[in-house]
């Protein structure tokens, strides 16, 4: 018998850049960092000098709302649906 679990959800996170004049675009641009970035930035990085405030999950911005992640796995194991299985390295 299978079974199937669905779990959806999202995360919302607001980054707001404070005011930036065109040598500082033109200066952060020459750093390469928003050539291969998803939104042009990277938070952790140089862009960080240009954020005025994260309303939100500040790893959603990085790249993973590990808590909300890990919300998630846990009902999935509550649910009896999966096992977690820890292997100590």
């Amino acid at each position: 018998i299978s079974k199937r679990f669905d779990l959806f959800g999202e995360v919302a996170t607001k980054i707001s850049f404070g005011p930036l004049d065109q040598f500082s675009i033109e200066a952060y641009v020459a750093t390469g960092e928003p050539m291969d970035k998803a939104g042009a930035y990277g938070i952790q990085g140089p862009a960080s000098l240009m954020i005025q405030s994260v309303e939100g999950c500040f790893f959603n911005a990085v790249g993973l709302p590990i808590y909300h992640v890990s919300q998630a796995i846990a009902k999935v194991l509550e649910s009896g649906m999966a096992t977690l299985d820890l292997v100590q390295l």
